[in-house]
């Protein structure tokens, strides 16, 4: 027997289908194929972007240093925009001045981002570069920037690296 007492008549079977689903519990109504085709997908409420918020990345970068103090690498691309470049010089700068060591290579982009932002710091002693030829060999573009670590920082050059080609 169903809800309404009848027996699965004619009459009450589409009735039921709607009382068994009810109504929607989140208020929003999905358009028919024909309101979609009328009015468009206009009709849908988009959910709002949010971003998440600044505390959570600022949370995120104290966690790493409930620990104390650490050696870092940071690696990555030499193709990056200038807006990457500020970001990854003020990570590295907040890493150094919290007695973070950081150990980079001499390239350009990320690396070349994370030795100026770790020189701004004014701790050279927590800042390794690892050259894989000896600095002669490494870019034009990079060789102001290391010549400013070889004079204040740590740098490792690997001369016998020099028969090899830089990408």
């Amino acid at each position: 027997m169903q809800r309404d007492g009848h027996e699965g008549d004619v009459r009450s079977q589409g009735r039921d289908d709607t009382i068994m689903f009810g109504p929607d519990d989140d208020g929003v109504k999905i358009p028919t194929q024909t309101e979609t085709l009328v009015k468009g997908t206009a009709m849908v409420a988009e959910p709002e972007y949010k971003p998440i918020p600044d505390l959570d990345y600022l949370q995120e970068l104290l966690a790493i240093q409930q620990q104390g103090p650490r050696a870092i690498g940071f690696f990555g691309t030499r193709n990056m925009g200038y807006m990457h470049q500020q970001l990854i010089e003020i990570l590295s700068y907040a890493m150094v001045i919290t007695k973070n060591h950081i150990f980079t290579s001499g390239a350009s982009g990320t690396n070349a981002a994370v030795i100026r932002g770790a020189l701004r710091a004014e701790k050279p002693e927590l800042l390794t570069v690892i050259l894989p030829q000896s600095l002669k060999k490494q870019p034009p573009e990079s060789q102001e920037l290391l010549s400013k670590v070889m004079q204040h920082g740590h740098h490792l050059e690997d001369p016998t690296g020099d028969l090899l080609r830089v990408p």
